[in-house]
């Protein structure tokens, strides 16, 4: 599931194991009454990790409550443009409707769409694909010539190039 995530998303899904981790610690805890030291080895985090979550002492630090006014800009904009704007677009957008604070950073923009799954849905620019022929569509040998030979080099074909240069035409050939 992590593997062709952008690294944000990456962080972001694992960050969502742990609390969702916890939550169930807590869970089992309160239903089972199981040790929470124990459960906490067994899901392999640290038991002040799983303590400092359920603290209801605990704020939530300055980036994190303008990640959240941030993020909710970012959604409302997607979802009124469906979609359209990239990293930078999407940047000079919210700047222009949080002027009151200080400029987002557009790496922060990126790192808060990759965690809410928000990408631009504009179509990238594909090469154009050759189409392949059959044998049954090649052109026929119309000057009836033998391209095949019986043994190597018994058949050599010479072709010619010309270049315009120096106010000349410069010939070239090649024998293969």
């Amino acid at each position: 599931m992590l593997a062709g995530q952008p690294k944000y998303r990456q962080a972001a899904i694992r960050r969502r194991w742990k609390l969702e981790t916890y939550q169930l610690i807590h869970d089992c805890h309160q239903k089972y009454n199981w040790k929470i030291d124990l459960m906490c080895k067994w899901a392999k985090i640290a038991r002040s990790a799983y303590y400092k979550h359920f603290d209801p002492q605990r704020q939530s630090s300055q980036r994190e409550e303008r990640d959240k006014r941030i993020e909710a800009k970012i959604i409302a904009i997607a979802k009124s443009n469906h979609s359209l704007f990239g990293t930078e677009k999407m940047t000079m957008a919210v700047n222009r409707q949080m002027s009151d604070e200080r400029p987002i950073y557009h790496k922060t923009v990126y790192r808060l769409m990759c965690i809410n799954g928000i990408s631009s849905q504009k179509p990238r620019y594909q090469k154009p694909k050759f189409k392949h022929t059959t044998p049954e569509k090649t052109v026929e040998n119309k000057l009836k010539r033998e391209f095949n030979a019986s043994k190597p080099i018994r058949l050599l074909i010479r072709s010619f190039i010309a270049i315009a240069a120096f106010s000349s035409l410069v010939r070239l050939s090649r024998i293969s």
